[in-house]
């Protein structure tokens, strides 16, 4: 290697260095494409409007306020959490601002009644703990309806429940043994008959979650078992095409007759008995009215038809109480009565059909109305 003097090696390396830093975006006046874009997020952030129109910046507030989540009652947020929330057949709102009829959950209670349950059942399904829950139920137990009760158990299974599905067993203990649940649960026994399917299955459905004793369980899944018996019985009784098949079937099944059955039953018998049916054929006799009102089998459907009138409604009133007029037959002792006072509190959402046939029938069996009854016939307002 040649000899070369200090100052000559120092100086060859300024000159390679400056062309280094002349070649390097930095020290040519430009910046990297790295140092340009920390360099623009870093203005975005100190200026966030800057270079935006007054437009844009109300535009984009409004969609940052409708990404917002909305509070609900209760502190419910989501539409996944509020499904949770809701038990099925509740007080929900349905999509598109409308409202579930909520007037026709508690069908049959005076005005006032209806209030406060609607009242209760708000505060049922805001409540987010089964404290709150026992609470409301050991002050207004007594002016609770049907599904009041049943709603109140099912939140309170569901608020002692994990979210994997699991029964917080502790705490349920605690619950389970408090007064104002036992007290609730007996309530729910003894409205159990008010029930429609959605209630019957939440009812058993809170039973087995918190591990009540056997006979309450096998209760509550034996009355959703009576119910799908009833609901096959239904189609036998519309297709039935004389009155002893209906006959028999009362004789076999009464037990597990509901109020729908009841009232199919009766009108089938009547129409059957009253009409000649097309294409039966003159093979077929047609029986005598006085005859059916007479069988012993007859007269424990009509015993049915009194113990089920205050659970009807208005259709099923309209036609219990056609039949018997066709019939001629007022049935047991206070039947007419019942069937009468049931459609004058049913008769606020009552069709003009329905409405008219009940008074045509009262007035053949010689039953004077209510007055109630009487003024919703003489409504001029629109139903």
């Amino acid at each position: 290697r040649r000899c070369v003097p200090r100052h000559h090696r120092r100086a060859s390396r300024r000159r390679r260095g400056t062309q280094r830093r002349e070649f390097h975006p930095r020290h040519r006046g430009g910046m990297s494409g790295a140092v340009a874009l920390a360099a623009g997020a870093h203005a975005s952030k100190a200026w966030p409007t800057a270079g935006v129109s007054a437009r844009q910046r109300q535009s984009a507030a409004a969609a940052s306020e409708r990404r917002r989540p909305t509070l609900r009652r209760g502190g419910v947020t989501t539409r996944g959490a509020r499904a949770r929330a809701t038990p099925v057949g509740a007080l929900a709102p349905e999509e598109g601002g409308k409202q579930v009829d909520e007037a026709a959950v508690f069908a049959g209670a005076s005005r006032g009644d209806k209030a406060k349950q609607l009242e209760l059942q708000e505060a049922i399904l805001s409540c987010e703990d089964a404290n709150p829950i026992l609470d409301i139920v050991g002050a207004s137990l007594d002016g609770f309806s049907a599904i009041n009760g049943v709603t109140a158990l099912y939140r309170i299974s569901r608020c002692l429940t994990s979210r994997a599905g699991r029964l917080r067993r502790k705490e349920a203990s605690f619950v389970v043994a408090d007064r104002r649940f036992q007290d609730l649960v007996e309530f729910v026994e003894r409205h159990a008959r008010a029930l429609d399917r959605v209630g019957l299955e939440n009812r058993k459905w809170a039973y087995h979650k918190l591990m009540l004793p056997t006979e309450y369980r096998a209760r509550a899944a034996h009355a959703v078992r009576q119910l799908d018996k009833a609901k096959d019985l239904q189609g036998d009784l519309l297709d039935a095409t004389d009155v002893e098949t209906i006959l028999v079937a009362v004789e076999d099944a009464a037990e597990i007759f509901n109020k729908v059955n009841v009232s199919t039953a009766v009108h089938r018998v009547a129409r059957l008995a009253t009409t000649k049916t097309p294409g039966t054929g003159s093979s077929t006799p047609q029986p005598d009215p006085r005859a059916v009102v007479h069988d012993a089998r007859f007269q424990t459907l009509m015993q049915l038809v009194l113990e089920k009138a205050d659970e009807m409604q208005i259709v099923s009133v309209a036609n219990a109480l056609w039949a018997m007029a066709r019939l001629g037959h007022a049935g047991p002792s206070g039947t007419v009565d019942a069937l009468a006072s049931r459609a004058a509190r049913e008769c606020a959402g009552a069709e003009p059909r329905h409405l008219s046939t009940v008074m045509w029938a009262l007035a053949v069996l010689g039953h004077e109305p209510r007055s109630k009854l009487l003024a919703a016939v003489g409504d001029p307002a629109p139903r």
